[in-house]
């Protein structure tokens, strides 16, 4: 390979005047990443360019630089991923080739030093620091929450997979001679620097990947250093490659990849046979015998009989009477897919009991469900059927994204069947796509409650556990939300003129002596306690959010000052029908560090009580989770919020309980901070609870001890009541 020009590490200009843009642009209120929608979020990725002008003027036509220059852009991107997040991650059983490949760019060629079996951080790094090799980490949305909710809402908007790899390549090093792919790139420069020297293409829009020899593809068209925050956009078939320069320890950079197979070309093998079929059921000709000896290679004639064929289907695909559909494009993106990014399983669930006839209905994660109609699957004498599927990605496995198939046939086969209805059915399920929120009685509601009822039945189990730790026994139920008249019911009781988007009021988790007392955690007690905190949150969006819900007959009629984020102080509520816990003061505290010895953990669940997305303006939400251990049970009810670039608040209460004595401790605290006030921390934390809890300024403790009744001992000659 010709020796490579070295480039100083802090240069920020372009080598050339070629007509790769170098745009800047500043982030707004602090956030680099906007996730209200799918649009909001790529037009943040590429600011300061419009989506409009980046589609018209550079998608599929040329690259694009997008040049960084504010700390909060680059903060948030190291985020996403660092070489130093590899120690912990080797730790999940990580293989060399399907998770991680281990390669060098040498003399041209790229020779690959991956090892056999399971990844050793030690082995890694040696080889990262001796042998100068690139890091190649494929499909890191599998390990990290951030990366799969920046892909989940790109798949949303290009309405197509969108993988990812990571490439950290060390100093003076190159990890890939260079090539072409057949995928549009995004590169987003997360630590170091890294120069890219970009190609005319051999292939326009390649179909295939390919390595090129760096003698035949001449001069570069651009030479361009990238910096941590910057981003690069370039077509498939685009020649590249890329190093680290002399100076950078080490450079660290996401390949966004995605329309892989979505070409015209591609939807026409897709579309055709389905048009071909149908229109041979109406046109004879097309029914009509191929001449004799065809097949042995007599063919005069032919050209113009097909010619004519496939001008006939143009004509009628033209004047819109033919209907296409796609055969395979459509369905394998929906199962192929990344599931709803979302803090708990359960938020994948359908919510809601079954629907009576006066409920108003709406459809959640439409981005990710589709309504097609196929030929049935079932075989029978008769002529072939259409019937109505729709296919979702609620029960895809995130683990599993772009790594090709599951291993498990019977669950994809069953998955991969959807849910299948009578064509008759097709009408009311494409209005139920449609519609924000349906009301069944103004519609054709035996059908529609009929379709409801078939798709929740099909994703949603409740389920009931019951576990017994000494005396106690605790109680975990989990189930629909509220059906719609107890909702109703519930906010004109409360003065609430709405109600969490998912209320979860029949959930609880219990714990419950043998002698009745105890303690509980639901959602209706919880939502009690809403605006009891002194101060209420007051943005912009809170009117736009008010105004969203003008179709509640409460929405004017606010009896008293109400909180929107349904701030709530609750710690839980004491059962038991004679024999009461009391609750005192207490300077006593729960032992952390104790907690954190490692015991057997016997029993685990989690209880989402409600969540609300706050009209796409962040995120209201409290769950309760408990561990039960040989000797003690530690209890976790956390409510979350989050409103996008105003503040993050967390209510914790901790409950801990050591086996013989008889007494539990409760632990409340409230941290919160203003989101100017967490400039320096990550974006990507603000989404965690757990991540950016330690990061929030702690608002008050208060620790209470609940004493247990004491049981007298029975007397003699008693009996247990008949």
């Amino acid at each position: 390979m010709p020796k490579k020009p070295r480039v100083a590490a802090v240069k920020r200009q372009r080598v050339d005047d070629q007509d790769v843009p170098l745009k800047h642009g500043k982030a707004e209120d602090g956030a680099p990443l906007c996730f209200h929608s799918p649009a909001s979020l790529f037009e943040s990725l590429i600011r300061p360019l419009g989506t409009e002008e980046f589609f018209r003027d550079y998608w599929e036509k040329k690259p694009l630089h997008l040049q960084r220059s504010e700390a909060s852009t680059a903060s948030c991107y190291q985020s996403l991923f660092q070489l130093s997040d590899l120690k912990g991650l080797c730790s999940q059983g990580l293989e060399y080739g399907r998770d991680v490949n281990i390669c060098r760019c040498i003399n041209g060629k790229k020779k690959v030093l991956n090892k056999d079996g399971r990844v050793n951080y030690g082995v890694l790094h040696k080889d990262f620091v001796r042998n100068k090799a690139t890091i190649q980490f494929h499909q890191p949305q599998r390990f990290k929450d951030e990366l799969w909710r920046i892909q989940e809402k790109l798949e949303c908007f290009f309405g197509a997979l969108v993988g990812s790899n990571v490439y950290i390549t060390p100093q003076e090093s190159q990890g890939l001679p260079p090539h072409y792919d057949d995928v549009e790139v995004f590169i987003l420069q997360l630590e170091g620097q890294k120069r890219w020297r970009l190609y005319s293409p051999t292939v326009p829009l390649a179909r295939e990947y390919s390595l090129e020899s760096e003698d035949n593809i001449g001069k570069p068209t651009h030479d361009i250093v990238l910096q941590t925050g910057d981003l690069l956009y370039f077509p498939r078939g685009t020649i590249h490659q890329a190093e680290t320069p002399v100076g950078m320890e080490h450079s660290t950079h996401l390949t966004l990849s995605t329309y892989q197979n979505l070409s015209w070309g591609d939807l026409l093998l897709d579309v055709f046979p389905g048009v071909l079929f149908d229109r041979s059921s109406t046109d004879v000709s097309l029914r009509q015998g191929i001449p004799r000896r065809l097949l042995l290679g007599s063919s005069e004639g032919v050209s113009g009989r097909l010619a004519a064929a496939l001008r006939s289907l143009a004509d009628q695909m033209e004047t819109g009477m033919q209907e296409l559909r796609s055969s395979h494009l459509s369905r394998d993106f929906i199962l192929s897919r990344l599931p709803p990014h979302t803090h708990t399983q359960q938020q994948h669930t359908p919510l809601g009991k079954l629907p009576a006839l006066e409920d108003t209905v709406c459809l959640r994660f439409k981005d990710h469900l589709l309504i097609t109609v196929e030929p049935s699957p079932d075989r029978t004498d008769e002529a072939t059927e259409l019937v109505v599927f729709v296919l979702h990605s609620l029960k895809n496995q995130r683990e599993s994204h772009m790594m090709g198939g599951s291993g498990d046939e019977e669950e994809e086969d069953d998955v991969s069947r959807g849910v299948r209805f009578p064509l008759s059915h097709l009408q009311a399920l494409q209005q139920l796509q449609r519609a924000e929120r349906l009301a069944l009685a103004d519609n054709n509601s035996k059908l529609m409650a009929a379709s409801l009822s078939t798709l929740m039945s099909h994703g949603f189990k409740s389920s009931k556990q019951d576990f017994t730790f000494g005396p106690w026994t605790v109680t975990a139920a989990k189930n629909h939300i509220m059906k719609s008249k107890d909702i109703e019911r519930l906010a004109e009781e409360m003065n609430m003129p709405s109600l969490p988007e998912m209320l979860f009021g029949d959930n609880v988790l219990r714990i419950q002596h043998a002698d009745g007392y105890g303690i509980e955690f639901n959602a209706i007690d919880a939502l009690k306690r809403v605006n009891n905190m002194e101060d209420a949150v007051k943005v912009a969006c809170a009117q736009e959010w008010q105004e969203s819900r003008v179709d509640s007959e409460h929405s004017t009629e606010v009896l008293r000052p109400y909180d929107w984020t349904y701030t709530t102080d609750y710690r839980g509520t004491l059962i038991g029908p004679t024999a009461q816990i009391q609750v005192s003061q207490t300077s006593e505290r729960i032992d952390m560090e104790k907690l954190k010895a490692r015991e057997q953990i016997v029993f685990f669940e989690e209880v989402l009580l409600f969540e609300d997305e706050l009209h796409d303006h962040g995120v209201s939400m409290i769950s309760v989770k408990i561990r039960v251990m040989p000797t003690s049970f530690f209890l976790l009810l956390r409510f979350f919020l989050r409103v996008d670039g105003v503040l993050i608040r967390i209510n914790d209460t901790r409950l801990y309980h050591e086996a013989g004595k008889n007494y539990m401790l409760r632990e409340f605290s409230t941290r919160e901070s203003k989101i100017a006030e967490l400039k320096n921390v990550p974006a990507a934390f603000y989404t965690d609870p757990n991540e950016i809890a330690q990061h929030l300024t702690l608002r008050l403790t208060e620790c209470d001890k609940l004493e247990l009744p004491v049981t007298p001992p029975p007397t003699a000659g008693s009996q247990d009541p008949q």
